[in-house]
This record gives C-alpha cells, structure tokens and sequence, in this order.
C-alpha cells in the first residue's frame, strides 16, 4: 500500500474518530445555553447543575431518532428488532450475568480488604431501600447509555468504519462523557445568563484531568459491552442494558454496606472514581474480552 493510501486511511479513521464530537459537543452547548432560562421558569425540579446535565443527557438521547433516520440507522442497527418478550428476557438474563461479573469482582476487593463490611450498614431495611433505588438508577442509565453508545454511535460508526473503529470510537466517548463533571453548584442568587458555560468549563478542565485509571476502566467496560453487541448480535440491545444495570446495581449495593479501607496496601487497584473499578475491573473486563472473541464467531463486516 502507497504512502499516500496509508495517509488517506488514516485521515479518514481520524474523520471518523472525532465526528461525533460535534454530536456531542452541540448538545453540551444547546444544554448549556438553555439552562438558565429553564432554571428561571422552574419548568424542572432540578437545581441548576441539574439542568446542564441532565439537559445534555436528554439532548443527546432526543437526538437519536432524528440523527438516526438521516443515517440510515433503524431499529436493527440499534439492537431493538426484537419483540417485548424477548427483549425482557434478554434484559433479565443480561442483569443477571451483569451482578454476577461485578460481584465476583467485588467480592474479591472484600477478600483483599481494599473495601470492608460495615456491619451498621448490614440491616435489612437500608439494603432493600438501597436495593430497588439501585435498580431503577441502573436501569434508567442503562437504557439511556446503552441507547446511545452501543446502539446509535456503534451502529453509525460501524456502517462508516467497521466494527473495530466503531467499538473503540463509542468506548472512548462513553468513558469521557462520565469524567465530563463538576463541583460547581450555582444557587438561585449566583445563577447567571453564562453559568452554563462556567460549568462546562469547569467540566472540560475536570475531563482533561481525569487518572488514567479512571478513564481505562470505563473504556474496558465500554469495550466489553460493544464485544457483545457485535459479537452476539441476536442479543440485541436489551443484553446490554441488562449487564449494565447489572453493574450498577451492584456498585450501589456493595457501596451501601462497604468502606474503603484506609489504608489498604492494595488500594492502588481501585480508582478515586468510586473506589470500585480501577486497575482491577480493567484485568478482570479485560479478560472476559479475551474470552468472549476467543469463543464467538467473528461479526460479518
């Protein structure tokens, strides 16, 4: 192959790479724009940090159906050509095989004493209210990421640039969006016209200097759960969203009942993130990848 074909597969694997950072650079600014006056007319019961995020989130997911129908995407591409039965049943084998990969995880961080049990966290009522809180959060973000990574990004990315750029391109987007955070929370007398774009600011600086640990384990993550949906594409999307909420659901529960332990000698191997994944959950996710492409057939292109 010529210099000039390597020069222009790669510019085009570039092209590819950071077209949807306008996708989602657009809605963060929408979002951003449209906080104060929500925030004002009280529409939402949400504080003003709520209306940026949350905002962004509604954007990106309103954003698939039209997106979506000018690409060509349809409900095969998302993973959703299934009927309600079989999406549930699909959903619930996904949660189950989600609680199983993380608790074998964090069952060894309690074997390795990088998190104890607090037995006053232990009572029945605390871990049921804990229980059905982390089952609703998961779910809801599970649907909501799951929609948008695994299904519209890797779809339309896939149909551009195969499955391996398409994997690691909304891996990679999915890992930044959750390090896309800030402290910052204006009160109704220091909201401004611009907070909004104070705490995308401060949100991008907190992006950029995000551990690496932190940044791989949700790129691992976001790897393993694209390897599913293109490796076992008659699992649909509601696989996925089962293993995520899965996941979800156990690092509320386990963090309900479990500290830290300060200080641990093999603390190192959990981020500052939620003191769960880390360098551990990137070797753990990391071999069930190894084993998943061992074991299933390749995806046609």
């Amino acid at each position: 192959m010529s210099a000039l074909a390597l020069t222009g597969k790669a510019a085009r694997l570039l092209l590819l790479f950071s077209t949807p950072f306008i996708y989602f650079a657009s809605c963060l600014l929408v979002a951003a724009a449209l906080a104060y006056p929500l925030y004002k007319l009280h529409i939402i019961p949400l504080d003003f940090h709520g209306h940026v995020s949350r905002g962004a989130y509604l954007l990106l997911v309103l954003g698939i159906y039209p997106i979506g129908r000018w690409l060509g995407i349809g409900r095969a591409e998302l993973g959703l050509s299934f009927s309600a039965s079989q999406s549930l049943r699909r959903l619930s084998s996904g949660f189950g095989w989600g609680v199983l990969m993380l608790g074998v995880h964090t069952l060894f961080l309690i074997i390795l004493d990088i998190r104890h049990i607090d037995p006053e966290r232990l009572g029945l009522k605390t871990l049921l209210d804990a229980a059905w809180k982390a089952a609703l959060v998961g779910l809801i973000l599970g649907i909501a990421e799951e929609l948008l990574f695994r299904g519209f990004l890797l779809g339309a990315l896939r149909n551009k640039g195969g499955w391996v750029i398409a994997g690691i391109t909304s891996s990679f987007y999915y890992s930044g969006l959750h390090f896309l955070s800030t402290d910052l929370r204006p009160g109704a007398e220091e909201a401004q016209w611009f907070s909004g774009f104070i705490l995308l600011d401060s949100g991008l600086k907190h992006l950029v200097g995000t551990q690496l640990d932190d940044f791989m384990a949700l790129f691992v993550c976001g790897l393993f759960l694209s390897a599913i949906r293109i490796r076992q594409p008659e699992q649909g999307l509601a696989f996925t969203i089962g293993i995520h909420t899965g996941w979800i659901f156990v690092i509320k529960i386990v963090k309900s009942f479990t500290t830290l332990t300060v200080p641990s000698p093999f603390a190192w191997l959990v981020s500052s993130f939620d003191g769960i994944i880390g360098w551990f959950s990137i070797v753990w996710i990391s071999l069930l990848i190894a084993f998943l492409l061992t074991r299933t057939r390749h995806p046609p292109r």
